[in-house]
């Protein structure tokens, strides 16, 4: 396990002056890599106080039961000088064990992640032309690609390795593609345009429903009756 942030020009501050640098309010996320199969969690938080409720879900669901149990973190305070996040940890019979100071390759399963994580983002968000304040949304599409790619270690993806099942890119969809929505409601006759053209940012609970920049307002909505135009096709010479 491990912290990371990824910082641009966006930055504010919440009601209780907590940093925000998303534009869905976080500012650092923890990284979850189970040595295994080296499938990825992250879970997003404002602060870098442990998610112990997270934690606690994670363990019930993801946990071992038997066998070899290990948790690897930083000597960084936010984590392994956490007495409550110890807790946690020992209570669902797993052991703490903390790199030494400076020497964050004892934990490289998790450190590593962060800087190959922060390449893939920089990439997809420059192709895409978005902000910095949407690395949030960025981060997880960058996850579920390296989920379904293949492990040097491993010779076989950690989708597959963890769960399985073979991956699939069936609705894996170039991030920050034009996509256009059917608006809801009646159309005012039947020659008016019923569709907007908007900004591809990822799934919500399930595939059949996506996450997208309303290009009008700015503002982040969900939408399930779409078509994407992944190859801009209907991009315009002034776009």
């Amino acid at each position: 396990m491990d912290f990371g942030f990824h910082r641009g020009k966006y930055i504010q501050k919440d009601e209780l002056g907590c940093r925000i640098t998303s534009i869905d309010g976080y500012n650092v996320y923890q990284l979850i890599m189970d040595q295994h199969s080296r499938y990825t969690w992250i879970m997003f938080s404002k602060t870098k106080q442990p998610p112990l409720e997270f934690i606690k879900q994670f363990f019930q669901h993801h946990g071992l039961t038997a066998g070899q149990r290990i948790v690897t973190t930083d000597n960084g305070g936010e984590l392994h000088h956490s007495l409550t996040f110890r807790t946690v940890i020992l209570n669902a019979g797993y052991l703490m064990q903390c790199t030494a100071a400076d020497a964050p390759f004892q934990n490289g399963m998790a450190k590593r992640p962060n800087q190959t994580f922060g390449n893939m983002m920089r990439c997809l968000l420059h192709s895409s032309n978005l902000p910095s304040e949407y690395w949030s949304y960025d981060l997880i599409h960058a996850v579920r690609i390296k989920n379904t790619l293949p492990h040097s270690s491993t010779d076989q993806t950690p989708y597959l390795a963890y769960t399985g099942n073979h991956p699939t890119a069936e609705n894996l969809c170039i991030f920050g593609c034009r996509v256009y929505v059917h608006l809801p409601g009646e159309r005012s006759h039947k020659l008016a345009n019923h569709a907007t053209y908007d900004t591809f940012l990822g799934y919500n609970a399930t595939p059949k429903s996506i996450i997208n920049i309303d290009n009008q307002t700015k503002k982040i909505k969900t939408a399930t009756h779409v078509i994407f135009d992944e190859a801009n096709i209907t991009l315009t010479a002034d776009q």
